[in-house]
């Protein structure tokens, strides 16, 4: 019984016995266990620091000006329905008001303007039926009478400083001072202009022969034949038609006539549109000789000259073509013309294309041509 009580005793002592004294015993074997300390890790490099530079956190330097959080938005309703402060605002507010309905005008009529442009002999614009009014016939182109010219001292700075321009100067500067001199009626400029019928570029030859129609004057007739019969350039050919058209020149008939053989339809159309500047008989005879040219435009502006002339004798060659030509343009310039005759025989076929023709545009126009005689008969 002693052995056991002692044995209990030895017991509880190594139980409670100091950390010391159980450090000292020999630790019983255990299994090994895995290193769970982190690898050591290579030192990242660190900026220099930069003694200009404010360190991380630090507070920013004021500036002077509070930092807006958010940009102030402003509502368009409260704009536009904001009322004038005072008599200053309400006057400033007028003139915008004025400013912008003017400006509204001049917009109408540019558009006007450009709308009317569009519109080209023969067109006619559609309106309502209480509110149509029949369009008179075209009247026959103003002439002017051949003139004289004379030296007027006004112009010695601008004839010698255009007169200059065209001799030596470029192309722009050579067009716009033969406008410009076509514009003094100087005799002075005649010669000037005149010789610009030489020049190398066919551009200022052009407009050489229309300033010379503008001075329209029979010395002009000369240059002006030279240039219809002998330019190699067609356009200064068309442009020296229509100068021949734009004043009553003695030989103009003459010289037409024998452009209208021309071999360019421009040239030749530009020598029809001419002839109706001269009523006479030549002139009839030559425009209808022009009805049966290869070229529609060429045909056109036969019939619509003749229309100007109202020549009985062309009456039967324009029914002809109102019923039997191949262009729609020609065959509507036909109708029109044909309204220009008082003829039972122009009458009758207007009636009978206005209702029958294979062409409704066709058909419109010698309805519209036919209104036009039934009114000069009223």
């Amino acid at each position: 019984m002693l052995k056991s009580f002692a044995i209990v005793l030895i017991s509880a002592a190594s139980i409670a016995a100091p950390p010391a004294f159980a450090a000292s015993q020999d630790p019983a074997p255990t299994a090994p266990q895995e290193n769970t300390q982190p690898a050591p890790q290579e030192p990242v490099p660190q900026p220099e620091a930069n003694p200009d530079q404010a360190p991380a956190g630090a507070n920013p330097q004021p500036t002077g000006k509070p930092r807006l959080t958010a940009k102030p938005t402003v509502d368009p309703k409260a704009v536009k329905n904001a009322k004038p402060r005072n008599a200053k605002d309400e006057a400033a507010a007028k003139r915008h008001a004025e400013r912008m309905a003017a400006y509204e005008k001049r917009r109408e009529e540019i558009k006007r303007a450009a709308a009317a442009k569009q519109l080209r002999p023969g067109m006619k614009v559609d309106l309502p039926e209480e509110a149509r009014a029949k369009t008179p016939p075209p009247p026959t182109p103003a002439v002017r009478k051949p003139k004289t010219l004379k030296v007027n001292e006004q112009y010695d700075k601008a004839v010698a400083f255009h007169g200059e321009r065209v001799r030596t100067g470029n192309k722009d500067q050579k067009l716009k001072s033969i406008r410009a001199l076509a514009l003094t009626n100087d005799s002075r400029a005649l010669p000037i202009i005149s010789e610009a019928l030489k020049d190398a570029d066919a551009d200022v030859r052009s407009v050489a022969a229309e300033g010379l129609g503008q001075l329209g004057v029979e010395e002009c007739v000369a240059p002006i034949a030279a240039a219809l019969s002998g330019d190699a350039d067609a356009m200064v050919r068309t442009a020296a038609a229509d100068a021949l058209g734009s004043f009553n020149a003695k030989q103009g008939v003459a010289l037409l006539a024998a452009a209208s053989r021309d071999s360019s339809p421009d040239v030749r159309a530009a020598v029809a549109e001419s002839l109706s500047s001269y009523s006479s008989e030549p002139a009839t005879e030559t425009l209808l000789s022009m009805l049966g040219d290869s070229d529609s435009s060429v045909r056109d502006a036969a019939a619509e000259s003749l229309g100007y002339l109202a020549d009985v004798r062309a009456v039967t060659p324009l029914v002809n073509m109102l019923k039997r030509d191949d262009s729609q343009a020609v065959r509507i310039s036909a109708a029109y013309a044909l309204a220009e005759f008082d003829d039972k025989r122009a009458t009758q076929a207007l009636a009978d294309v206005s209702r029958s023709d294979r062409d409704a545009v066709v058909r419109k126009a010698a309805a519209e041509a036919l209104a036009t005689v039934d009114e000069d008969d009223e």
